[in-house]
């Protein structure tokens, strides 16, 4: 299943350039993306999704989960259009995880089952903690978007915790 829309690379670039710098993607591969992505749905050599998931590689291989987590982030952005983008959301989750140890507080990804309808639904639960003790402390809900949503906000969720 696929689902597109009328949206320019350019104007993504333009919109949310200092995001992506601000999560630490350095200027020059912000710059190179830039210059080279064509298309915002393409699976291949100048679409969206295939480029920035050819970057988040490469942090990976640097050693830099996270980065590469950001990366494939920004692959999947702005929705979960196409094979590609869901592929891209898994490896953020991937690599998010493998990051997880080196955050300067303590981390816990749970899965809860959720009442729904009548029946229940998974819904994923990341809890940030500067001891630990998720039980005694207070809890501030922070949530929208599809699950990795709560990976894009990270910078924000680390100084909130």
């Amino acid at each position: 299943m696929s689902y597109t829309y009328d949206l320019s690379p350019a104007a993504c670039f333009e919109d949310r350039y200092g995001q992506f710098v601000s999560f630490g993607i350095p200027k020059a591969d912000v710059d190179t993306l830039r210059a080279t992505i064509k298309d915002m749905w393409a699976d291949a050599p100048g679409g969206w999704p295939y480029e920035w998931s050819a970057f988040a590689r490469k942090y990976l291989a640097a050693g830099n989960p996270l980065l590469a987590s950001f990366a494939y982030g920004f692959a999947k952005f702005p929705c979960l259009a196409n094979d590609a983008r869901r592929t891209a959301q898994q490896n953020q989750l991937e690599t998010y995880l493998k990051a997880a140890p080196s955050f300067p507080v303590k981390f816990e990804r749970r899965m809860l089952a959720l009442p729904y309808q009548g029946g229940s639904v998974s819904t994923p639960v990341h809890l940030f903690s500067v001891t630990g003790k998720y039980a005694a402390a207070p809890v501030l809900i922070y949530s929208g978007g599809v699950d990795t949503y709560k990976m894009d906000l990270h910078p924000v969720c680390l100084t909130l915790a």
